[in-house]
């Protein structure tokens, strides 16, 4: 296994005011006011509280590219283009570049980085990346100046590059397209922002481009550039553009290259803060953002790049616990429009703190987020996924000394979500954790508290498309943040249960409330009682779902007015296993009962109980399979309270609907 030996003395800086940040950032999560001191258990454990969407305003169904990114790119190439790095160890110039290698797949990869310098040399580094590990390159052991690299391996990898200066820091993906147009919506130039582009030419012969910058008034400007043959071209905003103020930038070349937008601004204690994307190749209808932060000690802003000549409109949708908010934006054409997302906060139209972001128009256009601090010290930008998949990839990741890393997970669809995440590589006992989502719901993970001292990437499996972006925090300063690299593998189709109830086998002994039992092999039955109560129904379906990290079942429980009643219990047992209570329903309604990890076959039964187990509700029959390439792990049940007695029923099976 190649092993991760970045420290804060070789380019991982540990910052002053430790803490600090990742306050601020649990701030956020949680939705409460400012955090002094020692975070407390209790606030940590607010951050995996999901939102999701049950509010005034529905989420609407976005069809979205599916498993693209902006750049074009989906997990399987072999070749990532970065456009710009920077290695100097010169006092206040310090830069640390590293290059981040994640090995998913089963297959060791020989993979070599080129890193082509400004003064013509070329610098070669060779490392193999086992099977389910990850390399970290630390570019400044092997070159010194400014470069462009291309990562080439023998099988696909996940690439990110992470660049370090005090006192701050960004991260940015490769690309595997290099393509002929790149929309960048991002850009200052004027007043403490110093916003650099750099456009990376991989061909023989030199690349004519085209830039047109644009204004948020609809103003436009064209230049015309050159770019040598296997070299760069770099400049400032300032140094080339006329307009000032907020500029979006387009490139259009003759050639594929590779670009990259760097802004510098004043940072914390006399550094530079900064954030960078590596741009869009591709307008998409449809953006999702799975978090944004937006409250005292966060501002985050929207930019929307309409390049076309008509006007467009731009519906948003903001998600979080409290309901979904949203508003119709219209972008004049030939113009960036910027969304200032506190704004929007403070008018009623987004709600306050971490929330899910889904954009949606009816022309393509192109959309990125830069978040800062309240202090505008440190920074963070990202462009947002132009739709779904069911798999996503990270290379940069640690949960080690001063690093904290959130991952964010959107379900836009209509149906629940099982994703279960796998560490790259893994540490021997790092679990593989699973979460359940409900439609439109956004989750938000501290993977400190998963997996302690890992520097690692990680790759995400869901049994619906879902969108996820990865955050990490440096103590005292430092956002970095990005969307992950999709992939879509064939697809998995959820499959429904009629709710038909069941004579169920007799219960065992009334069992003590626990979270999540394990069913045992082989136990000894002992006294029953029947089930007999029918305060609760079924509501609609029983709805299954592949996973094959985890077997469970899981759904809500609503009172007689369709409202979700908290302090609710479900009772699961099956032939000869007692079972167990789950743990009381959330304010929600929600409830969840993990049956083992893996794909488990059996026959399941569940009803609502109170405390003491007594049955509230007819029992249901819950079959799942042992096979997640054609069966069912987890099943999805809801009861609502009844209103009038309940009708007779008769005892009947179910047969799987599903054309597989």
């Amino acid at each position: 296994m190649s092993e991760d030996t970045r420290t804060p003395e070789s380019g991982r800086p540990i910052w002053k005011s430790v803490g600090a940040l990742l306050a601020l950032v649990v701030t956020a999560l949680a939705g409460l006011g400012l955090i002094s001191g020692e975070i407390p258990p209790r606030e940590l454990q607010r951050l995996i509280e999901p939102t999701r969407n049950q509010g005034e305003r529905a989420l609407a169904a976005f069809p979205g590219l599916g498993a693209l990114s902006v750049a074009g790119d989906a997990f399987g190439a072999s070749t990532w283009y970065f456009a710009h790095g920077y290695s100097s160890n010169a006092g206040a110039d310090t830069h640390h570049t590293w290059f981040l290698l994640a090995n998913p797949g089963g297959t060791d990869a020989q993979a070599t980085i080129t890193l082509r310098m400004d003064n013509g040399e070329v610098k070669t580094i060779t490392t193999t990346v086992p099977a389910q590990d990850r390399a970290a390159i630390y570019a400044n052991s092997h070159a010194t100046g400014s470069f462009s690299a291309i990562v080439s391996s023998t099988v696909p990898l996940v690439a990110e590059e992470s660049l370090f200066f005090a006192n701050d820091g960004y991260t940015v993906p490769g690309v595997g397209t290099p393509s002929t147009v790149w929309y960048l919506p991002e850009g200052s130039n004027g007043s403490r922002y110093d916003t650099r582009l750099h456009i990376y030419n991989p061909s023989e012969t030199a690349a004519s481009l085209t830039i047109t910058f644009f204004d948020e008034a609809g103003a436009t400007e064209d230049i015309t550039k050159q770019v040598p043959p296997r070299s760069a071209l770099r400049f400032t905003l300032a140094q080339e553009c006329r307009l000032q103020g907020s500029v979006a930038t387009r490139i259009v070349s003759s050639l594929p290259v590779v670009v990259q937008r760097v802004t510098y601004f004043p940072g914390r204690d006399g550094g530079r803060g900064g954030h960078a994307t590596g741009g869009s190749s591709l307008l998409s209808n449809t953006h999702y953002f799975p978090l944004v932060l937006a409250d005292a000690n966060f501002d985050t802003w929207l930019m929307l790049l309409n390049p076309g000549d008509t006007a467009l409109s731009v519906e948003a949708n903001y998600v979080q616990a409290g309901g979904t908010r949203g508003h119709t934006y219209t972008l004049p054409p030939h113009s960036r429009a910027t969304i200032w997302l506190d704004k929007e906060v403070a008018e009623g139209r987004a709600p306050e703190g971490a929330f899910g972001v889904a954009l949606a128009s009816d022309a393509p256009f192109a959309a990125e987020s830069v978040t800062y601090d309240s202090g505008y010290l440190t920074g963070s930008a990202s462009p947002g996924a132009p739709g779904a998949a069911r798999r996503w990839h990270f290379a940069e990741g640690s949960t080690s000394v001063p690093y904290t890393t959130y991952l964010a997970i959107f379900n836009p669809g209509s149906t629940g979500a099982i994703v279960t995440a796998s560490f790259v590589p893994s540490a021997p006992g790092t679990p593989s954790p699973s979460w359940a989502l409900l439609p439109g719901e956004v989750k938000v993970v501290n993977l400190n508290d998963v997996a302690k001292d890992l520097n690692a990437g990680f790759s995400l499996s869901s049994d619906v498309p879902v969108v996820a972006s990865r955050l990490m925090t440096m103590t005292g300063s430092g956002l970095l943040g990005a969307v992950g690299l999709p992939e879509d593998p064939p697809p998995v189709h959820p499959v429904a249960y009629l709710p038909i109830l069941i004579r169920p086998p007799e219960l065992l002994v009334t069992p003590s409330p626990s979270p999540s039992p394990t069913p045992s092999a082989a136990v000894t039955p002992t006294r029953v009682y029947r089930a007999e109560g029918t305060a609760f129904a079924i509501t609609g379906p029983i709805v299954g779902s592949a996973n094959c990290g985890t077997t469970g079942v899981k759904g809500r429980v609503l009172d007689a007015a369709g409202q979700p009643l908290a302090g609710a219990r479900v009772r699961v047992w099956a032939e000869g296993w007692a079972g167990g209570l789950s743990n009381p329903t959330d304010p929600e309604g929600r409830w969840d009962f993990v049956l083992g990890t893996g794909a488990r076959a059996g026959t399941w039964y569940a009803a609502v109980a109170d405390d003491a187990g007594e049955l509230l509700s007819p029992a249901v029959a819950l079959p799942t399979s042992d096979n997640c390439s054609n069966g069912y792990q987890w099943l999805e049940v809801n009861w609502s309270e009844r209103t009038a007695a309940a009708p007779a029923y008769v005892l009947a099976w179910s047969r799987r609907l599903s054309c597989e």
